[in-house]
């Protein structure tokens, strides 16, 4: 049998390596054609397949290289891509000028740690202007932040702040791309920890597969004992791929609010991860409609508060989930809301009650955490405002800024305030309480249970309504 060597060389790519991937349209080198590839971003290299994703057509090896809009292109959005490496010049078109935004953002990210820095970084404490251009930073840092359109008036009147976002983006280059090691004091988990008896192959039937990831391939089953459809994750067992502790942790979380945890197992070098299923996908699904079809206040009351359940069950377990967003929040036909992907959480000890590890999603970030300070439980509460103004705008704020510039006006000036819609007091209040900068100041979801604006929360029918109203037109926009 004939193996095709690019179509196993795709494969082979290690899926925590990804940092991002999907479909753009390239200009040949020869040929000046326009054809639509499968792009997948890795920490140093920029591939690119076949429209079927299986054959490897080319890569760009991103070392030194140059990223910049290319706005006299008929193509447009497009960007142009430098490798100094191959001595080539890429010209590539998004789909939308906000896909074009996210990818290049990410590619500017990997090429950043390829920037020298000064020996004395360490020791750069203030950054002034003048006539000749910034001081105390590296030229390569200026270019950044001007291509970010951080004014030279910002970087004045937050010097600190310009300081700790350069200093956190340099922290997460350093940090893996796989999943984070293993909180300090916790006891070490092993597969033989987590995994059941039993073949996964003769407990489910009726496999379709429903989604694919970084991490793994998801299916929709059925139980053949129970009867009940399930989610199933099957995982690569590798050494830097599984993160046990996120496993672990599902098994020991058992509420209305968290997606159901029902088995591990393990077959040919693969885990098998079985999962409540939740037939409605995500919140992100549904805001993915905005602003034609917008979420009511009740509407929004109620996602927050099922959140916020979820959120108070986990932080009584002095944990914190660290991942807080509208794409991990799972809904079903009922109308159910519930709180998934553990693989960032984090467990508190008595010896270590607070965190400073910079983990989780640009914009919903809070303040704390991108300026490396020591943080808590209250960081998923400022993420859960975030997750408020996603569902009241349809994407949280700064949403059109590149990840650095969000996270530097996120640490400099908090968010902006809410401007559109007639929205109750109720909800500005604990929306703005949330998203305040001084984390003691925000409600913890323990003081929330009662807060006034959960109580104009819709019911669970009416939201389940709502939900098959959004199916409904998203069916019959496909049709």
């Amino acid at each position: 049998m004939s193996i095709d060597l690019a179509s196993f060389f795709y494969v082979s790519i290690p899926t925590n390596k990804i940092i991002k991937e999907g479909f753009m349209v390239k200009r040949g080198h020869i040929v000046r054609n326009w054809l639509q590839r499968w792009f997948v971003l890795t920490n140093d290299i920029l591939y690119y397949f076949d429209e079927q994703k299986l054959h490897l057509k080319g890569y760009i090896p991103l070392a030194f290289g140059t990223i910049t809009r290319s706005p006299e292109m008929k193509k447009q959005p497009c960007f142009q891509l430098v490798s100094p490496l191959q001595n080539k010049t890429y010209f590539i078109q998004c789909g939308t000028e906000d896909e074009c935004g996210l990818w290049m953002a990410a590619i500017s990210i990997v090429l950043n740690k390829y920037i020298g820095e000064p020996e004395t970084m360490d020791h750069v404490t203030h950054v002034t202007y003048n006539e000749g251009g910034f001081c105390g930073i590296p030229p390569e840092w200026e270019n950044m932040f001007i291509a970010l359109g951080i004014t030279k008036e910002e970087i004045k009147s937050n010097e600190k702040e310009a300081m700790q976002v350069i200093q956190f983006t340099k922290k997460l280059e350093d940090q893996p791309l796989g999943p984070p090691p293993m909180p300090e004091n916790e006891i070490t988990i092993t597969l033989k920890d987590i995994v059941q008896p039993g073949n996964p192959t003769e407990l489910f039937d009726n496999w379709q597969q429903i989604g694919e990831g970084v991490s793994g391939v998801v299916f929709q089953c059925v139980d053949k004992k129970t009867k009940e459809e399930r989610a199933v994750k099957k995982i690569k067992i590798e050494d830097d791929s599984i993160n046990l502790q996120e496993i672990k942790i599902m098994q020991t979380l058992k509420h209305p609010n968290i997606v159901g945890f029902f088995g591990c197992f393990e077959l040919d070098n693969y885990l098998y991860i079985s999962m409540e299923f939740m037939d409605r996908n995500n919140l992100t699904a549904i805001l993915e409609f905005f602003p034609s079809i917008a979420m009511n206040e009740p509407q929004i009351a109620y996602v927050a508060r099922e959140t916020n359940e979820a959120l108070r069950y986990v932080h009584s377990f002095h944990r914190i989930h660290r991942d807080i967003k509208s794409d991990n929040i799972l809904i079903n036909h009922n109308g159910e809301v519930k709180l998934a992907d553990f693989g960032v959480s984090v467990q508190l000890t008595k010896n270590k009650s607070k965190r400073n590890t910079i983990v989780g999603t640009p914009y919903w970030m809070a303040p704390e955490v991108i300026k490396g300070k020591d943080y808590d439980c209250l960081i998923d509460v400022w993420s859960l405002g975030i997750m408020c103004r996603e569902m009241m705008e349809g994407y949280p704020p700064y949403m059109d800024d590149p990840p650095l510039r969000a996270l530097f006006q996120i640490s400099t000036k908090g968010v902006p305030p809410i401007t559109t819609g007639s929205w109750s007091k109720e909800l500005l209040d604990y929306v703005n309480g949330c998203l305040s900068v001084n984390p003691d100041q925000r409600p913890s979801t323990e003081s929330s249970i009662k807060n006034p604006f959960f109580q104009k929360a819709c019911t669970k029918i009416e939201f389940a309504d709502f939900v098959s109203r959004v199916e409904q037109i998203a069916l019959e926009q496909q049709n």
